[in-house]
């Protein structure tokens, strides 16, 4: 069912595969990450995350850091092929980003589910916006620098998504950092800037 022609399907069977918290289905989620519809990829990349496996995690920092970066080689050609589709997300892709992260509450920051899911369900919010928000409290020394330059990057969800994840992680180090975003044209990113901002003082 992997193969099933029907994409909805594939990414049922993906999340059921997920569900049995098993290593063992590990090897058919590997598989799925070449499938050619950017939601199946995702959803896998998700579960492989949850189990610990590197490639979820991989995969998503690839996500956010752009196909054309240099830690993007992680990527087979399959794979740059499916996620360049990411850039434009469709309505399932940002259904099934809201309905996959499963943000736990953080201690001192009831708003951090809310604001998580605000960015994900704007239209115009870029699947990379996902993808960081979905590693958030990833240990990986490479999230780090991912951070740091989303908060920079040209696209307003993105740049909203690092700020977020500036104060849950959280960042202190970022910091500063912060304060060009209490400036930002777009009111998601100053909004959650200035949370960030207080939260880490």
């Amino acid at each position: 069912m992997l193969d099933d022609h029907d994409v909805t399907v594939r990414i049922a069977v993906v999340a059921t595969l997920g569900d049995f918290k098993d290593k063992r289905t590990i090897p058919l989620l590997k598989k799925t990450l070449n499938d050619h519809v950017p939601e199946v990829v995702f959803a896998a990349a998700k579960e492989l995350y949850e189990l610990h496996d590197p490639d979820g995690e991989q995969l998503f920092l690839a996500v956010v850091a752009g196909t054309s970066k240099g830690s993007s080689s992680y990527l087979s050609t399959e794979k740059r092929s499916a996620l360049r589709m990411l850039h434009t997300p469709t309505k399932l892709f940002m259904f099934a980003a809201i309905g996959a992260a499963g943000f736990a509450p953080v201690p001192g920051l009831g708003m951090g589910i809310s604001s998580a899911q605000g960015i994900l369900s704007n239209p115009d919010a870029s699947a990379r916006a996902a993808a960081l928000l979905l590693i958030a409290q990833s240990q990986d020394p490479a999230l780090d620098d991912t951070v740091g330059s989303a908060l920079s990057d040209k696209e307003w969800s993105v740049r909203a998504a690092a700020a977020h994840v500036v104060a849950t992680h959280p960042f202190p180090v970022f910091r500063q950092k912060l304060v060009p975003l209490l400036d930002d044209n777009k009111g998601a990113v100053r909004l959650r800037a200035a949370a960030a901002y207080i939260r880490l003082q």
